[in-house]
């Protein structure tokens, strides 16, 4: 009798003990690594003049969420004059983004895995400094398809669009591993989420 009581206050202590400990005020928001501030984290961009401006786009949000862009989107004008930039990477007022981003989106397209998407924000600070192939030109009337992902610049102020690849008329990639895991990642959510529709 002596033994179940001795264990039985042990198991209440231990649940108190337990139960005090997670409080969740104690919880610092910015160290979850759960919770990403950023609203825009990937971009896909494909865009054609060759007989008549052609667009479309999708981006994928702090919440796991794809979004369509529509033709009110109206940066991709920017990215298509990528080749000229020799960084490959374009800046942005933090509002003027979110406001862009929310104007030119229209439908939702899917929901990914919150896991996945924690797994490559966080690879986005080494792939915004990767190097990038040289830039070759191969075709014409094709168009171009533009990975990308968002990089908060704290020294600037500002939201880096990295590249991280662009296949068509003109091709280049950014060489770093994050770069390539997230531009991998990026094109099988197109293929199994946005090309099926």
């Amino acid at each position: 009798m002596r033994v179940r009581l001795i264990f039985l206050i042990n198991v209440i202590l231990f649940l108190f003990i337990l139960i005090i400990s997670c409080d969740k005020n104690s919880v610092d928001p910015q160290k979850d690594d759960k919770i990403i501030s950023q609203k825009v984290l990937f971009h896909f961009s494909y865009f054609n003049l060759a007989w008549g401006p052609q667009y479309h786009g999708w981006y994928i949000d702090n919440k796991a969420t794809i979004w369509n862009l529509n033709e009110n989107y109206h940066w991709w004008t920017e990215e298509m004059n990528i080749l000229n930039k020799e960084d490959k990477v374009i800046l942005y007022d933090s509002d003027s983004l979110n406001q862009c981003y929310e104007e030119g989106r229209d439908t939702v397209i899917a929901k990914i895995n919150l896991d996945s998407l924690n797994y490559y924000y966080q690879l986005i600070d080494k792939a915004s400094d990767g190097e990038y192939s040289e830039p070759e030109c191969l075709g014409a009337d094709i168009g171009s398809d533009i990975f990308g992902c968002l990089y908060y610049d704290e020294q600037n102020k500002k939201y880096r669009k990295v590249i991280l690849s662009l296949w068509g008329d003109c091709q280049f990639t950014n060489f770093e591993s994050n770069a390539i895991k997230i531009n991998n990642w990026l094109r099988k959510i197109n293929q199994n989420y946005v090309i099926q529709q």
